[in-house]
């Protein structure tokens, strides 16, 4: 994705951060996005949410068997991939 979201992904996470992060959300070090004081019940809704807007999740890579992920990190990407001439 290189560092965009689109503009429902981003009510998405704005509207799964006020039901259930208590209207918070961290933009990470490493660009990701993460939500905090998420409950086990509702962490299959969340990823659900997530998913019907093009989004995805592994919990930081861990395992997390009852979502049905693998153990993959994420990737951090260059928010003008596409854009600078002479990228990698």
């Amino acid at each position: 994705m290189g560092g965009r979201l689109t503009i429902d992904q981003a009510k998405t996470i704005a509207e799964l951060s006020e039901k259930y992060g208590r209207g918070y959300l961290e933009v990470t070090t490493r660009h990701d996005i993460q939500l905090h004081w998420i409950r086990d019940e509702d962490s299959l809704e969340i990823f659900r949410k997530l998913e019907e807007v093009g989004l995805y999740t592994d919990m930081c890579g861990q395992h997390y068997p009852r979502a049905g992920y693998g153990d993959v990190r994420n990737v951090t990407t260059c928010p003008f991939t596409g854009v600078l001439d002479g990228e990698l």
